[in-house]
């Protein structure tokens, strides 16, 4: 009697990670965030684009009062 006892499967690990930033009165127009600049509340940020498994990313995400926002949990793409 033979057996054959092997099988394949193949994983992949995937790191999730996040994408975070901030609004802010650029008031020297340098592109970089100064002591002095401030920051803007509630300004809606969207994130939109295809992940590596090739589903659509449709993301919202509001500045708080310091300006920042985050989108955590992503898949590559």
């Amino acid at each position: 009697v033979s057996t054959n006892n092997s099988a394949t499967q193949t994983t992949q690990a995937v790191a999730l990670s996040s994408l975070s930033g901030f609004a802010y009165i650029d008031s020297n127009r340098n592109g970089v965030r100064d002591t002095n600049e401030l920051p803007i509340a509630g300004v809606l940020i969207a994130l939109s684009g295809t992940n590596f498994l090739g589903n659509t990313v449709a993301l919202q995400a509001t500045t708080d009062a310091n300006g920042q926002y985050t989108f955590s949990n992503l898949l590559p793409g």
